[in-house]
């Protein structure tokens, strides 16, 4: 004989016991364990029957079947309809959020602790966008990238962006996805993945109105600068100039020049190819991991306003 031990996270309170009806099977980082009982006689190795997916709910279980075979009941599962911003719980072990009718506003899921085993789906919907926050110190890693520390994944703007984020234990991880999803460090600005393809960095709310550093981190060690674009403004950028420094403090190469205006950006569906520095031209820059650019106006808009900056260029060895 044996005994099949499921362990689950219970409906109501989280935490992780012996799995009975209505609990999220998958707690605790191992969703079944099998014990043998002491002093057992050898007989039929027992055998585990699961219907459904782990994370599913369990709803019943049956050891009356013969050769010791345990049945597990487990229910799909669910597909929730999300229009607003939502805290995940301990509850929401599998399932998964869609974001059909939330319309321009984004979406932002807090994700809970990073449990062992723990997995939710995000399917972005909507044209406003979607975004997963860690906390508890966690991280969020996507391919190559990472976040800092209760950091930050973002989805395009436009329909049809999915994750899938499993926790660690400690950190969480995107085991799959698909669309255009930004790596957001935390306290700056961001790094667009593009299709898995690192030559597209796109720094979403650029601040138009601040005279201020704006780190630019591009996360590429060695690349090539071939376009960098402005687009998006909320406002006509009839007054704010300012460019793209390798150092702060507007030192460094003026990748784009304290000279560059933004008068062109009448309105968010328009966009502006900025001046380059000739060294685009002939160089390839090198980045130790961490250093920033820095977006850095000479002279604001005079009111709120931000845009998008998107630098185009290929990674090298």
């Amino acid at each position: 004989m044996a005994t099949i031990v499921p362990l689950g996270v219970d409906s109501v309170t989280g935490q992780t016991k012996l799995a009975g009806a209505g609990d999220t099977l998958g707690g605790g980082g191992a969703p079944l364990l099998l014990r043998a009982n002491s002093g057992a006689s050898v007989g039929p190795r027992p055998r585990l029957n699961v219907v459904g997916d782990v994370g599913g709910v369990l709803t019943s279980t049956s050891d009356s079947v013969p050769n010791n075979e345990v049945v597990l009941a487990l229910a799909t599962p669910a597909v929730v309809v999300q229009t607003t911003s939502v805290v995940i719980g301990a509850t929401d072990n599998g399932k998964t959020f869609v974001t059909t009718g939330a319309g321009a506003s984004p979406v932002t899921f807090t994700l809970p602790s990073p449990t062992n085993g723990f997995r939710v789906r995000i399917y972005s919907d909507h044209v406003g966008g979607s975004s997963a926050v860690a906390v508890s110190g966690a991280t969020i890693r996507l391919g190559g990238y990472v976040t800092p520390a209760n950091g930050t994944l973002a989805s395009s703007l436009g329909v049809g962006s999915f994750v899938e984020l499993v926790a660690d234990g400690t950190n969480w991880k995107a085991t799959s996805y698909t669309g255009v999803w930004t790596v957001i460090q935390a306290g700056v600005l961001g790094i667009r993945v593009f299709d898995s393809d690192p030559s597209l960095f796109v720094f979403r709310n650029v601040d138009f109105n601040s005279t201020a550093d704006q780190p630019l981190y591009l996360n590429a060690s060695r690349f090539i600068v071939r376009r960098v674009v402005a687009a998006n403004a909320t406002v006509s950028l009839t007054t704010a100039a300012g460019g793209i420094y390798t150092g702060a403090g507007k030192t460094g190469t003026a990748i784009v020049p304290a000279a560059q205006t933004y008068a062109a950006l009448t309105a968010s569906n328009k966009f502006l190819d900025l001046t380059l520095d000739a060294s685009t031209g002939t160089d390839v820059f090198t980045l130790p991991a961490g250093t920033p650019w820095y977006f850095s106006l000479t002279t604001p808009q005079g009111v709120a306003a931000t845009g998008d900056v998107y630098i185009w260029g290929d990674a090298t060895p």
